[in-house]
Protein backbone atom coordinates (compact mmCIF):
# COMPACT_ATOMS: atom_id res chain seq x y z
CA UNK A 1 0.00 0.00 0.00
CA UNK A 2 1.11 3.60 -0.52
CA UNK A 3 1.55 6.05 2.36
CA UNK A 4 -0.99 8.89 2.71
CA UNK A 5 1.54 11.45 1.43
CA UNK A 6 2.54 9.09 -1.43
CA UNK A 7 6.25 8.99 -0.62
CA UNK A 8 6.62 5.43 0.82
CA UNK A 9 5.16 1.98 0.36
CA UNK A 10 4.45 -0.76 2.89
CA UNK A 11 4.65 -4.43 1.95
CA UNK A 12 4.92 -7.94 3.40
CA UNK A 13 8.06 -9.97 2.66
CA UNK A 14 9.69 -13.28 3.59
CA UNK A 15 13.14 -11.65 3.89
CA UNK A 16 14.01 -13.51 7.08
CA UNK A 17 13.61 -17.19 7.91
CA UNK A 18 11.48 -16.55 11.01
CA UNK A 19 8.40 -15.34 9.13
CA UNK A 20 6.72 -12.90 6.80
CA UNK A 21 7.06 -9.38 8.17
CA UNK A 22 6.19 -5.82 7.19
CA UNK A 23 8.62 -3.35 5.63
CA UNK A 24 8.49 0.19 4.30
CA UNK A 25 10.69 1.86 1.70
CA UNK A 26 10.58 5.02 -0.32
CA UNK A 27 9.33 5.01 -3.90
CA UNK A 28 12.88 4.91 -5.29
CA UNK A 29 13.33 1.50 -3.61
CA UNK A 30 15.79 2.51 -0.91
CA UNK A 31 15.58 3.41 2.79
CA UNK A 32 14.19 -0.05 3.67
CA UNK A 33 12.82 -0.23 7.22
CA UNK A 34 11.51 -3.36 8.95
CA UNK A 35 8.35 -2.71 11.01
CA UNK A 36 7.59 -6.15 12.50
CA UNK A 37 9.66 -9.16 13.55
CA UNK A 38 9.00 -12.72 14.55
CA UNK A 39 7.54 -15.97 13.33
CA UNK A 40 4.27 -16.29 11.43
CA UNK A 41 2.93 -14.43 8.46
CA UNK A 42 1.75 -10.83 8.39
CA UNK A 43 -0.21 -9.90 5.25
CA UNK A 44 -2.43 -7.25 3.63
CA UNK A 45 -0.86 -4.07 5.01
CA UNK A 46 -3.08 -0.98 4.59
CA UNK A 47 -1.87 2.52 5.40
CA UNK A 48 -4.27 4.94 7.14
CA UNK A 49 -4.26 8.75 6.93
CA UNK A 50 -3.25 8.89 10.63
CA UNK A 51 -0.01 6.96 9.93
CA UNK A 52 -1.26 3.61 11.25
CA UNK A 53 -0.73 0.46 9.23
CA UNK A 54 -3.24 -2.36 9.64
CA UNK A 55 -2.35 -5.95 8.77
CA UNK A 56 -3.49 -9.55 9.33
CA UNK A 57 -1.62 -11.82 11.76
CA UNK A 58 -1.28 -14.78 12.00
CA UNK A 59 -2.26 -15.08 8.36
CA UNK A 60 -3.68 -18.20 6.73
CA UNK A 61 -4.73 -19.69 10.05
CA UNK A 62 -7.78 -20.03 12.26
CA UNK A 63 -8.42 -17.00 14.41
CA UNK A 64 -6.42 -14.55 12.23
CA UNK A 65 -6.64 -11.05 13.73
CA UNK A 66 -6.12 -7.51 12.53
CA UNK A 67 -3.29 -5.60 14.16
CA UNK A 68 -1.92 -2.09 13.71
CA UNK A 69 1.56 -0.63 13.96
CA UNK A 70 2.78 2.91 13.47
CA UNK A 71 4.83 3.52 10.34
CA UNK A 72 8.00 3.77 12.46
CA UNK A 73 7.42 0.22 13.83
CA UNK A 74 6.21 1.30 17.28
CA UNK A 75 2.92 0.79 19.11
CA UNK A 76 1.91 -2.68 17.93
CA UNK A 77 -1.79 -3.18 18.87
CA UNK A 78 -4.28 -5.99 18.31
CA UNK A 79 -7.50 -4.41 16.98
CA UNK A 80 -9.87 -7.34 16.33
CA UNK A 81 -10.59 -10.27 18.62
CA UNK A 82 -12.30 -13.06 16.66
CA UNK A 83 -13.40 -16.23 18.43
CA UNK A 84 -11.76 -19.58 17.77
CA UNK A 85 -14.42 -20.21 15.10
CA UNK A 86 -13.79 -16.88 13.30
CA UNK A 87 -11.03 -15.39 11.18
CA UNK A 88 -10.49 -11.74 10.16
CA UNK A 89 -8.32 -12.33 7.09
CA UNK A 90 -10.76 -11.49 4.26
CA UNK A 91 -9.57 -7.91 3.76
CA UNK A 92 -9.81 -4.59 5.58
CA UNK A 93 -9.63 -0.84 5.03
CA UNK A 94 -9.71 2.40 7.03
CA UNK A 95 -12.35 5.12 7.01
CA UNK A 96 -13.20 8.21 9.12
CA UNK A 97 -9.63 9.57 8.78
CA UNK A 98 -8.18 6.28 10.03
CA UNK A 99 -10.28 6.19 13.22
CA UNK A 100 -12.47 3.30 12.04
CA UNK A 101 -11.74 -0.01 10.34
CA UNK A 102 -14.02 -2.04 8.08
CA UNK A 103 -13.10 -5.70 7.74
CA UNK A 104 -14.29 -9.08 6.55
CA UNK A 105 -14.84 -11.85 9.13
CA UNK A 106 -15.18 -15.53 8.22
CA UNK A 107 -17.42 -17.70 10.42
CA UNK A 108 -16.41 -21.37 10.32
CA UNK A 109 -19.81 -22.51 11.62
CA UNK A 110 -21.85 -20.86 8.85
CA UNK A 111 -19.01 -21.07 6.30
CA UNK A 112 -19.66 -17.51 5.14
CA UNK A 113 -18.10 -14.09 5.45
CA UNK A 114 -19.70 -10.79 6.45
CA UNK A 115 -18.45 -7.21 6.79
CA UNK A 116 -17.86 -5.62 10.19
CA UNK A 117 -16.56 -2.34 11.55
CA UNK A 118 -14.69 -1.38 14.69
CA UNK A 119 -12.97 1.67 16.13
CA UNK A 120 -9.20 1.87 16.19
CA UNK A 121 -9.04 2.24 19.98
CA UNK A 122 -8.86 -1.59 20.22
CA UNK A 123 -11.92 -1.64 22.49
CA UNK A 124 -13.03 -4.85 20.82
CA UNK A 125 -16.56 -3.59 20.17
CA UNK A 126 -17.56 -4.72 16.70
CA UNK A 127 -20.60 -3.81 14.59
CA UNK A 128 -21.79 -6.17 11.87
CA UNK A 129 -22.49 -4.31 8.62
CA UNK A 130 -23.84 -7.18 6.51
CA UNK A 131 -25.75 -10.28 7.46
CA UNK A 132 -26.76 -11.77 4.17
CA UNK A 133 -27.78 -15.43 4.04
CA UNK A 134 -25.90 -17.37 1.37
CA UNK A 135 -23.67 -14.40 0.41
CA UNK A 136 -20.04 -13.89 1.48
CA UNK A 137 -18.59 -10.36 1.33
CA UNK A 138 -14.82 -9.87 1.24
CA UNK A 139 -12.11 -7.39 0.24
CA UNK A 140 -13.70 -4.13 1.44
CA UNK A 141 -12.22 -0.96 -0.06
CA UNK A 142 -13.22 2.56 0.99
CA UNK A 143 -13.23 5.33 -1.64
CA UNK A 144 -10.62 8.08 -1.36
CA UNK A 145 -13.24 10.58 -0.21
CA UNK A 146 -14.43 8.12 2.48
CA UNK A 147 -18.06 8.14 1.31
CA UNK A 148 -18.40 4.75 -0.39
CA UNK A 149 -17.35 1.18 0.29
CA UNK A 150 -16.92 -1.47 -2.40
CA UNK A 151 -16.70 -5.16 -1.61
CA UNK A 152 -16.67 -8.43 -3.45
CA UNK A 153 -19.78 -10.57 -2.94
CA UNK A 154 -19.98 -14.28 -3.64
CA UNK A 155 -23.44 -15.82 -3.90
CA UNK A 156 -23.19 -19.42 -2.73
CA UNK A 157 -26.39 -20.65 -4.45
CA UNK A 158 -26.38 -20.28 -7.38
CA UNK A 159 -22.69 -19.46 -7.60
CA UNK A 160 -21.91 -15.97 -8.90
CA UNK A 161 -19.75 -12.95 -8.08
CA UNK A 162 -20.80 -9.31 -7.80
CA UNK A 163 -19.38 -6.04 -6.55
CA UNK A 164 -21.44 -4.29 -3.92
CA UNK A 165 -21.27 -0.54 -3.26
CA UNK A 166 -22.39 0.82 0.15
CA UNK A 167 -22.72 4.27 1.70
CA UNK A 168 -20.14 4.50 4.49
CA UNK A 169 -21.76 5.08 7.89
CA UNK A 170 -25.33 4.14 7.04
CA UNK A 171 -24.07 0.96 5.33
CA UNK A 172 -27.00 1.00 2.92
CA UNK A 173 -26.33 -0.62 -0.42
CA UNK A 174 -26.15 1.87 -3.29
CA UNK A 175 -25.59 -0.51 -6.15
CA UNK A 176 -24.66 -4.06 -7.06
CA UNK A 177 -22.64 -4.76 -10.18
CA UNK A 178 -23.01 -8.23 -11.67
CA UNK A 179 -19.77 -9.67 -12.97
CA UNK A 180 -19.73 -11.95 -16.00
CA UNK A 181 -18.42 -15.47 -15.38
CA UNK A 182 -14.74 -16.01 -16.23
Amino acid sequence: DISPNADRIVFASLREEAGQNLYTMNLAGDDLQQLTTGVGQRIRPRWAPNDLIAFVYPAYSQNAQIWTVKSDGTELVQVTFPTAMESDDGGHDFYAAGQQLVFSRYDRASRKTDLYTTSMDASGSVQRITQTPDISETLPAVSHDGLLLASSAFYHTPSRFTLRIFNVGSWTMVREINLPPP
